[in-house]
């Protein structure tokens, strides 16, 4: 007796907890090109819009550089197409892939796909959020800043 109603109520809390953690932290919203600039500006960048020609696949591109180390350069790029930005970072990702002695770490999901490269000295961050890719290149004693950079905007 004991065991049914027990069963009758851990059970359900425990699946009610389950679904309502399930989508914890798997949201990601991609950012404009106006918030993307406005967190790094924050975190030390001096950003500029880069021109983009009528024909081009953008809709916006960034490129900027860490203000207390020009070692350090971050590019947003946000495509008309998210098929675009999914080959985009493909290409990115097989680059660095075939780059001896970098060691690799990548999360994949249909909306969000993250990977951080570094070896010997050299340190690469990209994230792709729908049809956006923020990137950070430099060196390992970058690494913080960069990774600054990505938490504040949650890419």
């Amino acid at each position: 007796m004991i065991k049914k109603s027990f069963f009758k109520i851990v059970a359900p809390l425990f699946l009610s907890a389950a679904l309502l953690f399930s989508g914890c932290g798997s949201a990601r919203t991609a950012l404009s090109s106006d918030e993307i600039k406005s967190a790094a500006e924050s975190a030390g960048y001096t950003v500029s819009s880069q021109d983009i020609s009528s024909s081009s696949k953008l809709d916006a591109y960034l490129a900027g550089t860490q203000q207390s180390d020009s070692s350090l350069q971050m590019a947003f790029v946000q495509f008309k197409e998210e098929s675009d930005a999914k080959d985009f970072y493909s290409q990115m990702r097989d680059a660095y892939s075939s780059r001896a002695g970098l060691e690799i770490k990548e999360t994949n999901s249909d909306t969000y796909t993250t990977m951080t490269a570094q070896g010997g000295d050299l340190y690469y961050r990209l994230s792709r959020i729908s049809g956006t890719v923020l990137y950070a290149k430099g060196t390992i004693s970058d690494k913080a800043a960069a990774d600054t950079l990505f938490k504040n905007t949650k890419y």
